[in-house]
This record gives C-alpha cells, sequence and structure tokens, in this order.
C-alpha cells in the first residue's frame, strides 16, 4: 500500500574528520542510461550503488595553513616590519632620531673573493672597505659593520681596532673610526687567539697619550689664538669643516699645515702653587692660509673629540708624553701634588699627575720623586668630628662612652714613602709626571721630594 523510507544517520567524529554513515530501508533506484560523453574522449565510468542501499559519505573540514617569518637574534625575535618602538610612549621618551640600531636586520648571503686587507668581491661588485670612518650624525659600530661588512655583528672587531672609544654605544659626530687592520697598523697591533686586535698594542710601547685632557701653565704663552667665525652656516662645527683663527700679536710666526689644538678652559689644580689650568681638548685644525697683516688664519678641523664652537682657544697643548729613562737628580726639590689630569681625588699607579715644580726648580725629564706622607692617616680623618673615635665601656647595669686618647700630631713620625712619580715633561713652575709604583692611594696635596743623586 505505502512505499515506506526510512533512513538511520550514524556520526562518528574522529580527529581532523567528520564521518556520516547513511542507510536507506529500500529499494535501489533503477540504473539511469549512461550519458553520452562528448566526441573523442573516453567514457566516464558510471557510480554504481551496491544492494542493500548504504552510502558513506566522508567531510573532510577545509584545511586552512598559515606562514609566518620571525627572525631570531641572541636577544630574542625582532619585531615585524613597519613596528613603531615609540607607539604609546610620552613626547618625552621617544626617540630624537631614526637610528634603527636594534631593528635592522642587515647581513645577507654572498660568495666573497679577495685576500686579507685588500679589496675583495661581493655578489659581483668590487667593494673596498676604507681603513678609516669619520663619524656622521646617526652613525653606530652596528650600522657601519652592516654598511662595509653586510654584517652588523662584526662590532666587536671594529671596536678592538679603536681603543680610543672606551664605550662602544657612544660614538660621536667627527670621530675618526678604525674599520680595518691598516698597513701602518701592522707592526704595533697583535692579533690575540680570538682573532681581534690586542688594545694594549695600538700605542708604542713607552708613550702615554692624553685624549681629551691637556694642561697649560702660561695661558700668554700657550694660548695662540682665539676661534672667531666660520664660513659654514652652522653652530656646532666638527670636522672638515673651515673655521677663522684671530691670532695674537706675540703669536705671527703661523705657517701653512700647522696644526694646533682646539680647547676650553677645564679646572685649575687642586692643591699646591702650580699657576696653570687643565683644559678640555676639543679638536685639532690644520692653518690652510694665513694673512700677516690682519692676523687672521684660516683653517680646517682635521680631529674634533666634541663639538668645537666659536670663542674656543687654541694652542700648542701638549698630547703625547714619552716615558723617559730615569734620569739622576741634580739637587734636592720639595714640592706638593697638585692633582691629576683627570679629576679624582685618589690617584694610583700609571696615572698622570701635576706637581708645583718645575725646570726653574731644577727639575727635568725623567727626574723621579718620591711621595712621603708623614702622621697618622686615620687621625687626619677625624678632623670633621670624632664619632668613630667612641668607644663603648660596659659595666653592670650602664655603659659609657669614651674617647679615643689623643696620642699626638704625628710630626715625630718618620716620613713613609708612598709612591714614586717621573717626570714626563717639566714646565717653568710645573711638571706633568707618571705615577710608576704606588703602594698607598695619592691625594691632591700629599708632598713630593726629589732627592739629589737619585
Amino acid at each position: 500500500m505505502f512505499n515506506h523510507k526510512l533512513a538511520t544517520i550514524a556520526f562518528v567524529s574522529t580527529v581532523g574528520s567528520l564521518w556520516c554513515t547513511v542507510s536507506f530501508a529500500q529499494d535501489p533506484p533503477p540504473a539511469a542510461p549512461p550519458s553520452q560523453p562528448p566526441s573523442g574522449s573516453e567514457p566516464a565510468p558510471a557510480p554504481t550503488v551496491p544492494a542493500g542501499g548504504q552510502t558513506t559519505i566522508v567531510v573532510q573540514p577545509p584545511s586552512t595553513t598559515t606562514t609566518s617569518t620571525s627572525t631570531w637574534t641572541p636577544f630574542g625575535p625582532l619585531p615585524p616590519g613597519g613596528h613603531d618602538p615609540d607607539k604609546g610612549l610620552p613626547s618625552s621618551s621617544r626617540e630624537a632620531g631614526s637610528s634603527g640600531f636594534d631593528l635592522g636586520t642587515g647581513g645577507g648571503t654572498a660568495s666573497v673573493h679577495g685576500g686579507a686587507n685588500s679589496s675583495y668581491l661581493i655578489s659581483g661588485q668590487s667593494v673596498s672597505v676604507p681603513l678609516f670612518h669619520y663619524v656622521r650624525r646617526g652613525d653606530t659600530l652596528w650600522d657601519l659593520c652592516d654598511r662595509y661588512y653586510s654584517n652588523p655583528w662584526s662590532w666587536p672587531r671594529v671596536w678592538s681596532y679603536n681603543p680610543q672609544i672606551e664605550n662602544p654605544h657612544w660614538i660621536y659626530p667627527g670621530d675618526r673610526v678604525r674599520l680595518r687592520e691598516g698597513d701602518e697598523g701592522k707592526a704595533s697591533q697583535a692579533l690575540n687567539g680570538n682573532g681581534f686586535v690586542s688594545r694594549r698594542g695600538v700605542v708604542s710601547e713607552g708613550t702615554i697619550f692624553l685624549r681629551n685632557l691637556g694642561y697649560i701653565e702660561d695661558g700668554k704663552r700657550e694660548v695662540w689664538g682665539e676661534l672667531v667665525g666660520s664660513p659654514d652656516d652652522q653652530m656646532l662645527l666638527t670636522e672638515e669643516n673651515d673655521v677663522y683663527i684671530q691670532m695674537k700679536d706675540d703669536h705671527t710666526d703661523v705657517r701653512i699645515g700647522q696644526e694646533l689644538q682646539v680647547f676650553a678652559p677645564e679646572r685649575k689644580p687642586e692643591a699646591g702653587t702650580a699657576r696653570g689650568q687643565v683644559v678640555d681638548i676639543k679638536g685639532t685644525v690644520k692653518v690652510t692660509s694665513w694673512d700677516p697683516k690682519t692676523k687672521v688664519a684660516r683653517a680646517k678641523i682635521t680631529e674634533a673629540l666634541d663639538v668645537i664652537e666659536r670663542g674656543n682657544l687654541l694652542g700648542p697643548v701638549g698630547r703625547r708624553f714619552d716615558v723617559v729613562p730615569p734620569a739622576q737628580n741634580t739637587k734636592d726639590v720639595w714640592g706638593k701634588v697638585s692633582g691629576g689630569v683627570n679629576p679624582r681625588e685618589v690617584l694610583g699607579q700609571y696615572h698622570v699627575v701635576l706637581i708645583d715644580k718645575g725646570s726653574e726648580d731644577g727639575l727635568r725629564p725623567g727626574n723621579r720623586l718620591f711621595v712621603i706622607r708623614k702622621g697618622d692617616p686615620w687621625r687626619k680623618t677625624l678632623q670633621n668630628g670624632k664619632f668613630s673615635a667612641h668607644r663603648m665601656r660596659y659595666q653592670l647595669y650602664k655603659a659609657e662612652v669614651d674617647d679615643a686618647k689623643e696620642t699626638g700630631s704625628g710630626r715625630n713620625y718618620p716620613e713613609e714613602v708612598i709612591a714614586e712619580i717621573r717626570v714626563l715633561r717639566s714646565r717653568p713652575h710645573s711638571s706633568t709626571c707618571l705615577v710608576t709604583q704606588s703602594e698607598y692611594e695619592l691625594e691632591p696635596g700629599d708632598t713630593v721630594v726629589a732627592r739629589r743623586g737619585y
């Protein structure tokens, strides 16, 4: 009477796919006549349904594939392109420029052909790494290594070529950065086991070089002129800028090609009777033209240790000192340690110090002096209060405070030698010395003595 059609559906779920089983309780449908295939093609096989009416349908979920690329460094992954590190920061915390020191990936893959310290070939181009690079605004050692070597991670090697750079994160416009070992540096630069240049061998043995500090005794004699102007329309001057120098009347023996230091007064000596002052060396200029009528010289800045400004002074400030062999003292000389070239409260071995005696007092390069101290140094620390000299005396039910017993001023105590210094350069009324040995720390105001015959 009625044709009942029943279907049973069973769902079976597995990871990654869904199976659906359908069972029909009816006769199979009549077979449809085969369709005529297009001419020239093979007929497609007709699907068959087994008797009993069971069909299995497999439903596959759509697969999704996500591809992401990350660049990893020893400090973690780099942010994606277009990342703004200043987003969400107040204006006072944002970067002033666009250095990209930590965000540049740099590097690359290429074939390199060439010899050591010579031109080489990269990807079909001949590239020559210069011996020096003059720093411009925005430069970093990371960027320089990426530019010249295509490997920013080479910055420790370049840093090892430049002992004058104390902190690799701070290089300044005008600084001269050595990029490779040059021919003139082979004799003094030795590679250690790790392939880095030994920083101790850059300055020849027996030589002391002061980078940005110097000392002048007589401002009238050692200050030759003043930087008064520049043809360049900028306030802060640096390397390769041209400048105008107004020379003093008593310093007109200027020669074309002569180099003078640019400096500014820094401070006076802390102790003693030295008349000079420590100066902050800004850089070096080379005279390119000289007009004896107007006493105006034109010069080019060849070295910039700091920004150079109009009003800076110029003169032949000594920066390089040779440690000469010891020379016998011809007379007894007593003086004081005026201080150090660098502003330090305590001084020690291999520091450069100033004393208030010079050539007119009988000193010359090579003379050796003793630094002596007399008395009880601990007693001298009590001059600002005797709290540290208090002692507690305990009894059964109370405690009393006693002061340390006064044992004298120490004037009759013997002299103690605490250090030895050697004269590097003597001026009429002061000398620059090197601390060659030190048992205790030196302080400005300590007594120095040159013994006759030593």
